[in-house]
């Protein structure tokens, strides 16, 4: 086995049951193989480890932490950079440096040949025969969808019907064309105050746009830096950015939201405009474009242009069905469009090739199904000769709350999520194991450090009220140790807030690891941790056969 710690990510590909790791992390992770160069903030699930689990640093011993001012003068006379590295010299220090050196070459070169391999990830044991029955979403799991073209279909149209509905200036029509990497999912709109913001799981608001503009870390703190507690589930004043389909949303109204800034006394329609209602109006926009075909219509005249080609879909579904079990779709969209998505998927890329032949794919297809309203016991009696409880049920989407969180608490079903994102977050974390490991390193170091400091105040305070000690040399001595101790701390929290920077940049330059803010989880990687359901993730649906083999 191995460990993606950098993602929280636990990788295997055990047939029949799956043992994995979500964005979680393993309870118990001492007793795994850990994936090499990788950063784990500091233990379990937690996060921190106790003072027995902390292995000691290059140039320390057991000994040596008790050994009080001598401490620093025997293992830390300097701390230097090494491409980015804070390092302790030590009589060793040779020897560490080639140790260090060969290692950053080893991990450089398994690097150039490693990538995300359609893995898939479980925080909880899921035990795949007693799945009777598999279930798919079709939009963004089934289907992927091309974001430089599918999604600049509902910007265009939602501006047009924003003009034409809403008040709205035709300079809106002009805005910059839509930047599908601007924004990511697990993003939150406050939209209260027009802003765009990413947290951790503290509630803590580590990045923060307003409109199209980054928030200084002084204006954010100012907004948000006494909101810690604030309830941001509340759905009155903040949205969630959790599905592909959010992020076409959240680039138009931060464009809004600018451009309102900007024009709002040279546009009288704009005057009544709050942000609030800016995100009402843009939600309303785009419903109604999928509401009267706008969307829709357009990629049935050319689902290529829009639809990623899947050739594995079809035969990971008829695998499925071989295997004895139910597979069924479940999907929000309608008949027609349905037909079309699924017919693609099929290799019929020609309105006059459209067969039905794709139906024997599935036991039961549910169009409309307005995700989880109705009676689903329904679905149940359709499967009834297969399934007996909703455990027994495994449904996979891209929505985390509609798909994943409801289908388990409204029906008890197991659930998995589609994140295309990891891919490209699995493949930066590998590429970058290297600093990863010395953004570990770095962080052990300040850790030991912020100890150190500790110890030398307490000293300094039992000596100052000690006479004897006081007027002694003793006294000099260790004040003289506490400022290069603090000098050396400043030195490697500079260097280490450099290299978490340049970390997270490498996967997005603006919100960085979709599932971390920082060195600790971010929301939605709370989330995924937290919520006590059997979640898979895996960047397409075809990845579940992929990474176990036949389910025959």
């Amino acid at each position: 086995m191995q460990i993606l710690d950098s993602l929280g990510l636990h990788k295997t590909s055990t047939w029949p049951t799956l043992l994995l790791a979500c964005v979680a992390g393993v309870s118990a992770y001492q007793t795994i193989p850990r994936f090499p160069g990788a950063a784990l903030s500091r233990g379990p699930a937690c996060g921190y480890r106790s003072a027995h689990q902390l292995t000691p640093l290059r140039g320390f011993s057991t000994e040596s932490r008790r050994v009080g001012p001598n401490l620093s003068k025997r293992c830390m006379q300097s701390v230097r950079g090494r491409t980015g590295v804070a390092m302790m010299q030590t009589n060793d220090k040779t020897e560490t440096d080639r140790r260090l050196q060969s290692e950053d070459e080893n991990s450089l070169e398994n690097a150039k040949f490693q990538s995300y391999q359609g893995e898939i990830f479980c925080n909880r044991a899921l035990n795949m025969k007693r799945i009777r029955a598999i279930g798919f979403d079709m939009d963004y799991t089934l289907a992927q969808y091309i974001p430089e073209t599918f999604e600049i279909l509902a910007i265009h149209g939602a501006l047009e019907k924003l003009v034409k509905h809403m008040g709205y200036p035709e300079e809106i029509l002009s805005l910059p064309e839509y930047d599908p990497s601007m924004f990511q999912r697990g993003l939150i709109i406050d939209k209260e105050r027009g802003n765009i913001i990413k947290m951790d799981r503290h509630h803590y608001v580590k990045v923060a746009f307003h409109g199209m503009r980054a928030m200084e870390k002084e204006e954010r703190l100012a907004v948000y830096g006494s909101q810690s507690q604030k309830d941001f589930s509340d759905s009155e004043n903040f949205a969630n950015i959790d599905t592909l389909f959010s992020l076409p949303d959240a680039f138009m109204y931060s464009q809004l939201v600018t451009f309102v800034d900007d024009n709002r006394n040279k546009f009288p329609g704009l005057l009544s405009k709050s942000y609030k209602q800016i995100y009402k109006d843009v939600r309303r926009s785009v419903d109604l474009c999928h509401r009267d075909g706008v969307i829709k219509d357009k990629v049935a005249q050319d689902p290529g242009k829009y639809i990623q080609s899947e050739p594995g879909i079809v035969d990971m579904l008829r695998r499925y069905r071989r295997s004895g079990r139910k597979v069924f779709l479940l999907t929000n969209s309608l008949w027609d469009y349905t037909n079309v998505v699924m017919n693609f998927i099929c290799g019929n890329m020609k309105k006059e090739d459209y067969t039905l032949d794709w139906l024997s794919m599935f036991d039961l297809v549910i169009v409309g199904a307005n995700k989880f309203g109705g009676n689903f016991n329904h679905l149940h009696y359709f499967m009834k000769d297969t399934v007996n409880a909703g455990e027994q049920v495994m449904y996979v989407g891209d929505h985390m709350f509609s798909d994943v969180i409801r289908g388990k608490r409204s029906l008890g079903w197991r659930t998995a999520l589609v994140v295309p994102e990891l891919q490209h977050e699995v493949d930066v974390m590998l590429r970058e194991k290297v600093r990863s490991k010395r953004i570990q390193e770095l962080r052990e170091l300040r850790d030991e450090l912020d100890e150190w400091v500790d110890r030398l105040s307490l000293l300094l305070v039992s000596c100052d009220e000690d006479e004897a000690c006081a007027l002694t040399d003793r006294r000099e001595s260790i004040a003289s140790e506490l400022e290069k101790a603090k000098e050396e701390i400043r030195t490697v929290k500079t260097v280490y807030a450099e290299e978490l920077l340049m970390y997270h940049s490498a996967f997005h330059p603006v919100w960085g690891q979709m599932f971390k803010p920082d060195a600790s989880r971010s929301l939605t990687g709370w989330q995924l941790e937290e919520t006590p359901i059997r979640r898979i993730l895996r960047a397409r649906a075809r990845n579940i056969v992929e990474s176990l083999g036949s389910s025959e």
